[in-house]
């Protein structure tokens, strides 16, 4: 298909719209007018398809400028995307009962214009009051922060209860922890109970220190000082200050089984001295040499003893003395060939020592006191004992 492009003037004759009773006529393919057109008409021949140019023109012609104005009018409507978008906004009424986005921080309604939205969130105003929202408390904090501080002063008012309950009956402090160790376990339902923590370090008011410094006047008491620096280099000096509250009519009884340690120290001040020194000796000997240990195991199983290892004496522990002592009678005819057989190998003071001591009479010593210790840690176990022992002490 040829195509032309037919350009009109400014000058040319608007051409009426045709009626509604008067059919359009059938478009048709433009020839080229070779010949030279009216004056009233000036056109210029192009390269461009002009099909239907007739037709196309009268399309563009309305004929009522209100219809015009109503079509270039767009109406918005609020879109729910929105809401996600913007967390800020909800639906709101706006004019003829339409709806429009309502900022719940600056409490008004704005236009459905996405654009609009953006540049309302970015406006100081809105980042002002918005910030102001966020620095006050919610009132789910608030009330969570007012069961928290009633809570708080009950647990103190509670154990202010339990001081003061040692304080009026004249009670140890030291009864403050398994007190509150009851407590937790009479009442395990409440939380009040649960969260008690009050412990021997407690601190008194001032009517409770006049109280102890009234005590302290007229009896003697001890003073322990400590002297630190915590975490924040801050130097403190802690004193405690131990006493003994007197009661009329009450015997304190100590601790029995250090009682009878303590005898039994006194008493075997008696023997010897060098048989304590001996049992350390013949134990520092083997504790760090392997190859000491292995030399030892040959001369037990040359003499048919049990290998049993050479054990410490303890200087905290009452009952050990006497496992050590049994097992140097156990092991003394093995020790007596191995430091004579060592003794003339080397020439190590301590093995001299050692093996000058491995004596006849030494063992007699030991024997002694292995008896005697065997009888004393009998009574020290039952003394120990959890059961009572009442029908035991009366048969």
């Amino acid at each position: 298909m040829e195509k032309f492009l037919i350009k009109i003037s400014k000058t040319q004759t608007k051409q009426p719209p045709p009626k509604d009773s008067e059919a359009p006529p059938p478009p048709s393919l433009p020839s080229v007018n070779t010949e030279k057109p009216s004056s009233s008409r000036s056109t210029e021949v192009l390269t461009e398809d002009v099909t239907n140019t007739t037709s196309s023109a009268v399309k563009r012609k309305d004929p009522d400028p209100a219809n015009t104005k109503a079509s270039k009018k767009r109406v918005r409507k609020f879109r729910n995307a929105w809401l996600e978008s913007f967390d800020w906004i909800e639906e709101g009424v706006g004019p003829n009962n339409t709806t429009r986005p309502f900022c719940k921080i600056c409490k008004i309604n704005l236009p459905n214009n996405y654009s609009h939205l953006e540049r309302h969130q970015d406006s100081q105003q809105h980042t002002k009051l918005k910030q102001s929202l966020m620095k006050q408390p919610l009132i789910d904090n608030i009330q969570h922060t007012k069961n928290f501080k009633t809570k708080t002063n009950k647990i103190k008012t509670a154990e202010l209860r339990v001081i003061m309950f040692l304080i009026q009956y004249n009670l140890a402090i030291s009864l403050i922890s398994p007190i509150i160790d009851l407590i937790k376990a009479a009442a395990s339902d409440s939380e009040i109970a649960k969260s008690l923590k009050c412990g021997n370090n407690t601190i008194l008011n001032e009517e409770g220190l006049e109280e102890i410094g009234k005590i302290i006047r007229n009896q003697p008491f001890s003073l322990i000082i400590d002297e630190t620096t915590d975490v924040s280099t801050t130097k403190c000096l802690v004193l405690i200050v131990r006493y003994f509250d007197f009661v009329p009519h009450l015997y304190v009884m100590g601790c029995i089984c250090h009682s009878l340690h303590l005898c039994f120290s006194a008493a075997s001040k008696k023997l010897p001295s060098h048989l304590e020194a001996l049992t350390r000796n013949i134990y520092s000997f083997f504790a760090h040499s392997p190859k000491r240990k292995l030399e030892l195991e040959e001369f037990q199983k040359y003499f048919s003893v049990e290998v049993h290892k050479i054990l410490k004496m303890s200087s905290t522990r009452w009952l050990s003395l006497e496992n050590v002592i049994s097992r140097i009678l156990e092991q003394w005819v093995p020790l007596q060939h191995f430091f004579i057989s060592y003794e003339l190998e080397s020439n190590m003071d301590l093995a001299h020592n050692i093996c000058s001591e491995i004596t006849e009479i030494n063992k007699t010593y030991l024997s002694f006191l292995g008896y005697v210790l065997n009888i004393t840690n009998k009574i020290n176990i039952e003394f120990q004992a959890e059961a009572p022992k009442i029908p035991t002490i009366y048969r």
